[in-house]
């Protein structure tokens, strides 16, 4: 199945990629209050797999891949239109500062009132209830030759556009680990209806796929 495409008429297109909110606690004010902080330090595991739950992920993502967290809060982030990029994404969930990254966003969702068990609500009501599907399936890359082979023979070209067409950074396409939350996101902003898990396995196992993939739903999208 395919979803409609969102009409974006050229004066709001601005507005459609403006994020102009911010988080609404700041990195290291997260990191509080003690029993909270310890909990995110030394189970950070389960308090990992808490805010998945929140967002509509599985629980376990977070045992598969380390590094779902950097891609939960370009999840999150994308949801609310928080400013920051990819990359910021990337370094903030490392080493020292994974523990602040899950608390900053565990602040977020209680601020929007995101619930802590998923409850069955009416349509339209739940955040993550994304509605729309991929304008092409993953496996129906080779339908264009041109942009076929376009991605096979001049991969970081392509991907130097699709990173400039999402508004990011162009830099940050030197960063492969920037691959999959950069479908997460494509996928949160026009409400495609997947999971953090699939976009893993998209990018890691055929990342030729997914990138004609997202070539084409920004075509779609008008952007």
């Amino acid at each position: 199945m395919t979803s409609q495409p969102i009409v974006i008429p050229p004066n709001s297109l601005n507005e459609f990629y403006t994020f102009d909110n911010g988080w609404h606690q700041t990195f290291f004010d997260s990191f509080k209050p003690c029993p909270q902080s310890a909990f995110a330090c030394f189970c950070n595991p389960c308090y990992i797999a808490k805010l998945n739950d929140r967002v509509n992920e599985h629980f376990l993502i977070c045992c598969i891949n380390p590094c779902s967290l950097m891609v939960l809060r370009t999840k999150v982030r994308t949801a609310f239109h928080i400013r920051g990029s990819l990359a910021e994404d990337c370094y903030s969930t490392c080493c020292c500062l994974y523990s602040c990254a899950a608390m900053q966003i565990e602040k977020e969702l209680d601020h929007q009132s995101i619930p802590n068990i998923v409850v069955q609500t009416k349509p339209g009501d739940d955040v993550w209830a994304f509605e729309n599907w991929w304008t092409q399936q993953l496996h129906q890359c080779c339908d264009n030759t041109e942009i076929c082979c376009l991605v096979c023979w001049c991969c970081p070209c392509t991907l130097y556009k699709i990173y400039d067409r999402a508004d990011e950074d162009l830099l940050t396409c030197c960063w492969p680990m920037t691959l999959w939350p950069l479908r997460t996101k494509i996928r949160t902003l026009f409400r495609i209806r997947g999971s953090v898990c699939g976009d893993c396995l998209a990018v890691y196992c055929c990342p030729c796929c997914a990138i004609i993939q997202m070539h084409r739903e920004l075509t779609q999208q008008g952007l």
